[in-house]
Parts: structure tokens; sequence; C-alpha cells
């Protein structure tokens, strides 16, 4: 799809990064945006958070309201740039939205994906409510 969207030159395809990897990679990131429908546990939106990087997400998606505190909703991709781009207009907003998530996200400890399968099972058979 990439390829046919002549985009080839403009996205990599990131695989088997080690942990130091993905942490230099979300260090680096401004924003995750995650356009996902459906995050069964939310990992990657608190691994993005504990490095510092704010998370966008479509209200919308299934994901546990439990991992999606810190995160900002948004209603489509509109919304979504609109958002990132007054996050990136207002350096103060930036830096707390930044602190909220990295307090947030560390709060489930280093043991946080046997918490969020716990969080999972819980929830299981009835759909996910984002805040």
């Amino acid at each position: 799809m990439i390829s046919e969207m002549g985009l080839s030159g403009d996205v990599d395809m990131i695989r088997n990064l080690s942990v130091g990897e993905l942490r230099k990679l979300y260090g680096r990131s401004r924003f995750l945006l995650n356009t996902s429908g459906f995050e069964g546990l939310g990992i990657t939106t608190l691994e993005a958070q504990m490095c510092g990087t704010p998370v966008l997400y479509f209200e919308s998606a299934v994901m546990p309201s439990e991992v999606m505190v810190a995160a900002i909703p948004c209603r489509d991709e509109i919304d979504m740039v609109d958002k990132a781009s007054e996050l990136l207009a207002d350096g103060e907003r930036m830096a707390k939205v930044i602190e909220f998530g990295i307090e947030y996200s560390t709060r489930f400890g280093k043991d946080y994906s046997e918490k969020l399968k716990k969080i999972y099972l819980k929830n299981v058979g009835r759909a996910y409510k984002t805040p």
C-alpha cells in the first residue's frame, strides 16, 4: 500500500527492535499517533509515555481506559493533526502532557505487562471505555 501511494521514500517500516532501540525511537519521536482501532493491552501507549512521548489516539478505539488516562483522545485524523499542532505550538502545555504521561505511566512499574494482563482479563467480554 505504501508503494502504491508513492510513499516508499517517506515511510520506514521498522521491525524487531531491541528494548534499547525502541527506547531511542520513542525518545526521538515528538508523538505516538496511535491510529489503531483496537489495542488489547495498550503497552505501546505506556512505553511511549515512559520515554516522554505524548500519545494521541482515536476516542472510538477499543482500548483499556486505565492505560489511556494520560493520552489525548481525538475524534478523527483531522482532530489528531490539529491537537498535535496545538501541542507543538504551546511548549508549556506540551511539557505538562509529557510530565503527566511519564508520571502516570511509571505508576504501572516494571511489571506493567503483568498489570496490563490483569486489566485486560478484567475487561474481557465488555468493551473498553475511554475517559
